[in-house]
């Protein structure tokens, strides 16, 4: 059953959300890419250089390494 309301002409049971990219508000079908940045994008603008892109790769990448690469330091050799 919808309910339509007359004053405003929207349809309140069949909303959907539709996806847009953010740099370029064309629809996003089923190729719609998500950045780090947490917003959907087109085709054209789903590199990080194209959307202008404020996730910091360079510290994550950073931190990542730090954390799965440990500092390895030998035993120091008792002298005799």
């Amino acid at each position: 059953m919808n309910t339509i309301n007359k004053k405003q002409k929207v349809c309140t049971t069949t909303t959907t959300t539709v996806k847009l990219c953010m740099k370029c508000n064309k629809k996003l079908h089923t190729m719609g890419f998500k950045c780090k940045c947490d917003n959907y994008f087109c085709i054209k603008h789903h590199h990080s250089d194209s959307h202008e892109c404020s996730y910091d790769y360079k510290t994550a990448n950073k931190e990542y390494l730090e954390k799965t690469n440990p500092i390895i330091a030998a035993k120091k050799i008792d002298i005799i």
